[in-house]
């Protein structure tokens, strides 16, 4: 695992990603090493008031920024965040996790991941397309609607950038009739309908609790998957 560390970094700017979502790119001083799929607390003070929360790195480690996407919830903690301008300094403390790729996992590998959960999902998958050869990878990603589907546009191109990705949406409420997508929450047989095999493959599951609770103890048991081939973490920070 890589040592824990606290660096300063710069905000560089921000991005909306879908309504009440947004990224946040920043630039550490000095270097910053994490694991794809860690996260870190993102520390700062505004008006003389500390804040500090963890929240899971949404971009490559291998990447010169580092990002990290949330919702904008309007708590104070995310109010005080939002009123960052761009040059302001923070710091980040980590990494932390265990939420990592397994290189003895298997040469395949199924995303299961829900709303939010995406972030850390982001994180490997940016990692693995700058690889020179990425394992057959198959990504089920839950929302409620077609617009909460966070980092839509980056996930279409990376698939088709990675040959081996597949990217499976899935929508459970009111889809809509141009979506192009699956319907319903994630379950065994819509899993069996584009993954040949699946019970052999490593499943990396992760988005708020009832989503882990019911992807680990239903869906993936009913395809008969072992527990070593399966990695999940509660998801850090929303």
């Amino acid at each position: 695992m890589v040592e824990e560390n606290k660096v300063k970094a710069l905000l560089k700017r921000k991005a909306e990603e879908v309504p009440s979502v947004k990224s946040f790119y920043f630039s550490p001083v000095e270097k910053f090493s994490f694991k794809a799929g860690q996260y870190g607390f993102f520390n700062f003070s505004v008006d003389g008031k500390k804040y500090s929360k963890p929240f899971s790195f949404s971009s490559s480690p291998l990447k010169s920024y580092v990002r990290m996407t949330t919702i904008i919830s309007g708590s104070e903690y995310k109010s005080a965040l939002d009123s960052l301008e761009e040059g302001r300094e923070i710091e980040i403390v980590g990494p932390y996790g265990s939420f990592v790729l397994d290189s003895s996992a298997g040469k395949d590998i199924c995303f299961l991941a829900g709303g939010i959960g995406i972030t850390p999902v982001m994180s490997m998958l940016e990692y693995l397309l700058e690889r020179d050869k990425s394992p057959e990878m198959f990504l089920f990603y839950s929302n409620r609607t077609v617009g909460r589907i966070v980092f839509g546009e980056e996930l279409f191109e990376m698939q088709k950038r990675i040959g081996p990705l597949k990217l499976i949406n899935t929508i459970t409420e009111g889809a809509g009739e141009e979506f192009e997508g699956e319907t319903g929450y994630i379950n065994s047989e819509m899993i069996e309908r584009y993954v040949e095999n699946p019970s052999v493959k490593h499943y990396y599951v992760v988005g708020p609790p009832a989503f882990n609770y019911a992807m680990k103890n239903q869906v993936v048991k009913n395809l008969g998957v072992l527990n070593e081939r399966v990695t999940g973490e509660e998801f850090a920070g929303y």
